[in-house]
């Protein structure tokens, strides 16, 4: 009864430290995004054979030029931000700097906390989302009785 109790502790251990060395959501490459997609569709669509080979081709070019469009922006982007800080360097002091840059990482910080929260929380193709007209509203659904603002129910 002990070796059972030791080795259930150790199980334990070793899947708690296994799903703490995992950090945020996995990147996937354009093809394996396009095929989770396609296998998704095809799932909640009822796709024939052939329009599953369509929408796969489709999904994993879709996806590759969205890779390529996202690698375009992050570079002009962050080109654009080294510009800005050298620029502001410029004109702030060392204290205002080191101070600009505490906040930002601090809000930096923050976006990451609210983004991890955020992970995973859209409903599925087929699901419809909690409150009236099924876009997770509980607020204005669940006081008003209706869309916020429209004036209707």
């Amino acid at each position: 009864m002990k070796k059972l109790v030791v080795l259930f502790s150790v199980l334990v251990a070793v899947s708690t430290f296994t799903f703490a060395q995992q950090s945020g959501p996995k990147q996937l490459d354009p093809e394996t995004r396009a095929k989770v997609r396609a296998d998704r569709m095809k799932e909640n669509l009822g796709l024939s054979e052939e329009q599953y080979k369509q929408v796969l081709a489709l999904n994993t070019r879709h996806a590759k030029e969205r890779q390529d469009l996202i690698m375009a922006h992050r570079e002009a982007f962050k080109k654009q931000n080294d510009n800005f800080k050298s620029d502001l360097g410029k004109v702030l002091t060392k204290e205002q700097i080191e101070k600009f840059e505490a906040n930002q990482n601090f809000r930096k910080d923050q976006m990451k906390g609210r983004m991890k929260n955020f992970h995973g929380q859209r409903p599925q193709m087929n699901q419809k989302a909690s409150g009236k007209h099924g876009r997770g509203c509980e607020g204005c659904c669940q006081k008003s009785g209706g869309r916020k603002g429209r004036g209707r129910n």
